[in-house]
């Protein structure tokens, strides 16, 4: 017997079972933390669970976020007498309504055991309670970055380890965290980018007329209306899609400068091309960590610049650098009092003072 199934049918079933495979997904990894969070781990998973959060910043902010809004509610709960069990069920019988919980017939679904689910669901119900909504965690939110200074160039490094480099009057919009297959951000002005490599991650930039995708390198991208663009790319390879034409797709190598014209990308090489990065006179941080402005110092300058303790590393700071090593190296030891310790191998070692 052929069985023949209507075309949006079929494209119907398809989309189904790829929400529910990513459902099962997101569903997996929170459920992981709201049992590590609420005691529920055995020692050895506990453990083991504890090596991924140290080797994974990403899941280490995720942990320290969701440890907050367990906290806060629990003493909610506590003060207006609810019953989560109840809560649970309430809320297992409206997915079941609405044919959100898959039957066991749905055998080629990977699905979350319900033992396992039902502590993602707590987590959920804590969300909703505590005002700040299980959608934050599969939705982060978006951080805009604008750059209205003269001559500074304002940097920044992403959840992903990507430092950008965003040039005079230029916007760069970015969620806090990166949660899907790919890492979206969207430019409205110029920036350097130097893209972190995650080959199972592509990079996505958006911009008003085209979009580029990146798997690790570094470039130059300028685009401020639907009809200016210009990529020069410094390192690796880049892929460039027209918005007007989306069919219409073109390569980028090192030494590489795209441009539109007339709604058609055109691609030349270059021996040099000015960049955000090259052209800098003023360096400027916003609440960025102190670890990642010395990673962004080391690699411009080719120094080797230390710092020493984890509390200094994990410092915030806002700064503004002139660009020049020397200047930085007294500005940060001075403004932050520090202590520097200068090695016989030009390594520089900065310390928290002592009383």
């Amino acid at each position: 017997m052929v069985l023949i199934l209507d075309k949006q049918e079929t494209v119907n079933k398809n989309i189904q079972i790829n929400t529910m495979e990513t459902l099962s997904n997101y569903s997996n990894k929170y459920s992981r933390i709201a049992r590590y969070i609420s005691g529920n781990m055995t020692k050895l998973e506990k453990v083991w669970f504890e090596l991924i959060i140290a080797r994974d910043s990403e899941m280490k902010e995720l942990v320290n976020e969701m440890k907050k809004d367990w906290n806060t509610t629990g003493e909610f709960l506590n003060q207006k007498n609810i019953n989560p069990n109840k809560a649970w069920s309430n809320l297992h019988q409206r997915l079941e309504n609405e044919n959100l919980i898959p039957s066991t017939e749905e055998a080629t679904i990977s699905f979350i055991p319900q033992a396992y689910i039902k502590y993602a669901a707590i987590i959920l119900l804590i969300s909703i309670i505590g005002g700040v909504g299980g959608y934050k965690y599969f939705n982060p939110k978006q951080i805009l970055l604008t750059n209205t200074t003269n001559q500074n160039t304002l940097i920044t490094t992403l959840p992903d380890g990507t430092t950008i480099y965003l040039a005079q009057n230029s916007t760069l919009a970015y969620p806090k965290r990166f949660v899907r297959g790919t890492r979206n951000v969207k430019l409205d002005g110029e920036a350097f980018f130097e893209v972190a490599k995650n080959p199972s991650k592509p990079f996505i930039i958006d911009t008003k007329a085209a979009s580029v995708r990146v798997l690790g390198t570094s470039f130059n991208l300028k685009s401020a209306d639907s009809k200016s663009f210009e990529l020069n790319v410094v390192e690796g390879k880049v892929g460039v899609n027209l918005n007007s034409k989306p069919n219409e797709k073109i390569i980028a190598i090192a030494g590489d400068r795209v441009m539109a014209n007339n709604e058609t990308l055109v691609k030349e090489h270059l021996l040099k091309a000015s960049t955000t990065k090259s052209t800098m006179i003023r360096l400027q941080f916003q609440d960025e960590q102190f670890e990642n402005i010395i990673k962004v110092i080391n690699k411009t300058y080719g120094s080797n610049i230390q710092l020493a303790g984890s509390t200094l590393k994990e410092r915030r700071i806002s700064v503004t650098f002139e660009n020049d090593i020397s200047s930085i190296v007294n500005i940060l030891s001075v403004s932050f009092n520090l202590e520097l310790n200068r090695q016989p191998d030009s390594t520089i070692i900065l310390s928290e003072k002592h009383e």
